[in-house]
C-alpha cells in the first residue's frame, strides 16, 4: 500500500515521497521526548517538493499522539493543517490476522519475487486468534486516531485490491495531493501476494474454530 502511494504520487506529478516506504520512528519508545520526536520528523528526508514522509505504525503513533499533546509545536507539526495523513486499514480482520500470523511465523513480512511454489506454513489456530487480538486493537485505536489530525482519509485494503487506480487517486485527490485528474497517473507496486491458497485455508479453519471456540471456560 505505501508502495503504491509513494509511486502513484511520484508519477502524477505530486511529489517525492519515497519515504512512505519506510518505518522511519520505529525507535520511539517509553523514554522518547517530544524533542526527541520532533528531531525525528526534522531529519526526514525532504524532497525536492518540500515534502517529508513516513510510514508510522500503531506503536510508534501512539507515542507520537502522547508527545504532540505536550508540545503544542509538535501537534502543529505532525497533525496541523500542513501535515496529511492516510490511515490504512482492512476490512476483512480475520484475514489480515491470518496475513499476520504467517508474517510472524516465517518473519517474511514482504515478498518482491513469485512464487512458484507455495511453501507450508505451519500457523496454529491459536496463533491466529493472538495475531487477530493485535489487528483488532490496532484497528480500534486508528479508529481513535481518525479524530486527531486536520486532514487525513481512509484507503481500505480491499478497495484498494478491487480497484487499484480507482482506490489511490481518490485518497490522494482528498488530500489535495493530485488536484487535476488529467495528469493523474497510477504506478504498479513491486510487492507480490504470496501463499494465497494457504491463506484462504486457514481463514476458513480458523473461523470454524472460532464459532467453537468463543465461550467461557470458568
Amino acid at each position: 500500500m505505501a508502495e503504491l502511494l509513494s509511486y502513484t504520487l511520484d508519477a502524477s506529478g505530486g511529489g517525492e515521497a519515497w519515504e512512505l516506504t519506510k518505518e522511519q520512528f520505529r525507535h520511539f519508545n517509553d523514554r522518547s521526548t517530544p524533542a526527541d520526536v520532533a528531531e525525528s520528523i526534522s531529519a526526514l528526508w525532504l524532497s525536492p517538493q518540500a515534502i517529508r514522509s513516513a510510514k508510522v505504525m500503531c506503536s510508534a503513533l501512539s507515542v507520537l499522539i502522547r508527545c504532540a499533546r505536550a508540545d503544542n509545536a509538535l501537534h502543529d507539526l505532525a497533525f496541523g493543517s500542513r501535515a496529511k495523513w492516510i490511515v490504512v486499514r482492512r476490512r476483512n480482520r480475520i484475514r489480515q490476522a491470518v496475513s499476520l500470523a504467517m508474517a510472524r511465523k516465517t518473519n517474511q513480512y514482504h515478498v518482491y519475487a513469485p512464487v512458484e511454489d507455495e511453501r507450508p506454513v505451519d500457523v496454529s489456530l491459536q496463533e491466529i486468534e493472538a495475531a487477530l487480538r493485535a489487528v483488532i486493537m490496532a484497528d480500534c485505536f486508528l479508529e481513535s486516531f481518525l479524530t486527531i489530525p486536520k486532514v487525513c482519509c481512509e484507503l481500505f485494503y480491499e478497495d484498494v485490491l478491487a480497484d487499484p487506480a480507482g482506490a489511490i487517486r481518490r485518497a490522494l485527490s482528498d488530500l489535495g495531493l493530485v488536484t487535476d485528474p488529467k495528469t493523474f497517473s497510477f504506478s504498479e507496486a513491486k510487492l507480490v501476494p504470496e501463499c494465497q491458497f494457504r491463506k484462504a485455508e486457514l481463514e476458513r479453519s480458523f473461523r470454524h474454530w472460532l464459532l467453537e471456540n468463543n465461550h467461557r471456560t470458568e
